[in-house]
């Protein structure tokens, strides 16, 4: 048999079959849209198909199949239905329901389940047979299949697949793994041992494309973000196919670009860190590691000083005015060994480091979203603005812009090799790939020290967006204790590092000021002149009691200043532990009275270490703090 046979076979059925004819025919005048996707390398087309809603809308769940007989086996198939033998067991029929030009399905003469085992002859078979001009795929039982119960194939014609007219512009002969369209796809590679993978060849070109989901979340709404666009091989090769016309006038790059990042796995992000900047860098270049001379860590906080650092990774000197940054290229996996040894003891409980590497693996991927243009990762804009009586901003990790994030507290702590012990890299091994999602969406984890027994909303802090997997919890323990709260040195030197541990009064704290020093502070902290502040009045407070918007009354000026980091700043040489406090006048002084270390959103790191040290798993934590997330792998 070769091509000449096959066509024939395709026409002579066209002839005979008015429904594959009318919908073979509607191809030439099909509706599509093409999407360039910022971060992108190939562009993302989507075809208004409406002869797909039975496939794009099918149910595949067991008790479904169960129900419906086999439309792939021989005595439930339409009676104009031909078959042309292929090879061994396998056939060929035309499928009546086209995406692509003289689009085919071939099939198991046996009814056995949708399995990758034994497929790769077939294809190279069908590719023979068929010749240039055809891609063949399989798409996993789980990975966009329509009867998942029968074992089977599809082919047609590549011309117009974003991915297929990509990757035969760039060829590659090794095999490679490259991410054109925001996931991982692997070129020329082994034969995957997992059928939930999508699989494509073209030529002597083997494509992989391994799968997370079957479906994407916007799938599943009721509402009017609901796209119906299951994603089988050829949606994961950039052509997305929309039955309802509705999805295909409203879908967005931005919602493209998480329909096939959500059903695809990523690759291991690299990520660069800025770690110093100074008038000169002093560092010792060593084999695969590099030295860092007089690095600060904890800068403008109360435990702020220097240190000798050792990296892995690339170090790279990047200009910034007068002033150069020392900035460190490693792989995202590499970077979160030091990190949850920096922010808190490697020796800490190990369902804890557990619990940090997802936080912190999250907290990561979301800032690099953000960075990549993601559409779902809105940067809001702080405004430091005077207006109305009112000076409110918040400080985001978007103020860095000649690197990904920073080394210390403004960002999470990285701080080398130093720290790392055996069980913070068997933490990150265990929970490799793994991070927090919450509505196909990585979740921004933020986490602070302590937060004082009960969590603040992520709104409180930054932005006014509520974010549901960063609300506010209550912390506390079956007694009504918050876990937070400890007195066990013991405890608190396993689970804090050195210079945290010189803190004793993180759950509740007292700092006092004349109104000299105090008016003295805020001018100096602020630049505004309030002349003699004569009453401090919290107007807004978050669900935690973290005062986001303070009215500062002086003899001068009154001026309504926010939101909570502001607040600790403009009120401490430093800055306060944190805003919930309450103002008093008293003897002369004014004395803050406060509770909890930090903005309080997220996870409490004292409280969840805590936790860990009581027993709670890993799993149990997240969920405690993260009530609306879920953990997904990634890569």
């Amino acid at each position: 048999m070769d091509s000449n046979t096959v066509s024939q076979f395709f026409n002579t059925q066209l002839a005979a079959w008015p429904l594959a004819c009318e919908n073979h025919e509607a191809l030439h005048q099909v509706l599509t849209r093409r999407l360039d996707i910022e971060g992108f390398d190939c562009p993302v087309v989507v075809q208004h198909n409406p002869a797909r809603i039975r496939s794009t809308a099918a149910k595949v769940d067991a008790s479904a199949l169960s129900k419906r007989p086999c439309f792939l086996c021989p005595e439930n198939r339409p009676e104009v239905q031909q078959a042309l033998p292929l090879c061994d067991g396998w056939e060929l029929l035309v499928n009546p329901y086209p995406i692509l030009k003289e689009h085919y399905t071939i099939v198991a003469t046996r009814h056995l389940p949708q399995t990758l085992q034994g497929v790769l002859p077939v294809m190279r078979r069908a590719q023979k047979v068929l010749g240039d001009g055809f891609m063949v795929f399989y798409n996993g039982p789980h990975c966009g299949a329509s009867a998942p119960d029968h074992q089977h194939l599809q082919a047609g014609r590549w011309q117009g697949v974003p991915l297929i007219e990509y990757l035969l512009a760039h060829p590659i002969t090794a095999p490679t793994e490259i991410a054109p369209l925001g996931f991982k796809v692997i070129v020329n590679g082994e034969l995957p041992e997992t059928d939930d993978v999508n699989l494509i060849l073209v030529g002597d070109m083997l494509i992989t494309i391994p799968r997370r989901k079957h479906r994407p979340e916007c799938f599943f709404r009721s509402d009017e973000r609901q796209r119906l666009i299951s994603p089988g091989a050829l949606d994961m090769c950039g052509l997305l196919i929309a039955p309802r016309r509705e999805d295909f006038d409203l879908l967005t790059p931005g919602e493209a670009r998480d329909i096939l990042r959500q059903c695809g796995q990523w690759m291991e992000p690299t990520v660069s860190v800025g770690i110093m900047r100074a008038k000169e860098i002093h560092f010792e270049q060593h084999h695969d590691t590099f030295t860092l001379h007089d690095v600060t860590i904890g800068k403008q906080f109360h435990w702020e000083q220097q240190e000798q650092q050792r990296f892995e990774g690339t170090l790279r000197l990047v200009p910034d005015g007068d002033e150069t940054w020392a900035v460190n290229d490693i792989p995202i996996e590499k970077y979160l060994k030091s990190v949850i040894s920096s922010e808190m003891n490697p020796r800490a409980p190990y369902e804890f480091l557990k619990v940090h590497a997802i936080v912190s693996r999250s907290w990561l991927l979301s800032q690099l979203e953000r960075l990549s243009g993601n559409p779902s990762h809105e940067k809001a804009q702080p405004s430091p603005a005077q207006e109305n009586g009112e000076m409110v901003r918040w400080y985001d990790r978007e103020d860095h812009t000649l690197f990904d994030v920073c080394a210390d507290d403004h960002c999470q702590r990285y701080q080398g090799l130093a720290r790392i012990t055996e069980a913070a890299v068997q933490a990150i091994n265990d929970t490799y790939g793994q991070v927090l999602t919450c509505e196909g969406h990585v979740v921004d984890a933020r986490f602070s020290k302590c937060c004082g027994g009960i969590t603040e909303n992520y709104e409180t802090c930054w932005d006014d967006t509520p974010h549901p997997e960063l609300a506010s919890v209550s912390d506390l323990d079956s007694d009504g204790h918050p876990f937070c709260d400890t007195h066990d040195d013991a405890l608190l030197r396993t689970i804090l590092n050195n210079y945290d541990a010189t803190t004793h009064d993180f759950f509740r704290w007292k700092v006092s000021y004349t109104p000299a020093e105090l008016s003295r502070l805020v001018k100096e902290k602020s630049g505004i002149d309030f002349g003699t502040i004569t009453d401090l009045i919290p107007l807004e407070r978050g669900a935690s009691g973290r005062i986001c918007r303070l009215k500062i009354i002086g003899t001068i000026r009154t001026l309504v200043v926010g939101k909570e980091l502001e607040i600790r700043r403009i009120l401490s040489p430093t800055h306060l532990y944190s805003s919930c406090f309450t103002p008093t006048f008293i003897d002369g002084l004014w004395t803050l009275e406060g509770r909890g270390w930090g903005h309080g959103v997220g996870m409490c790191q004292i409280g969840a270490a805590v936790m860990a040290s009581k027993g709670y798993t890993c799993q149990q934590i997240l969920s405690h703090y993260y009530p609306n997330a879920t953990v997904e792998r990634l890569w």
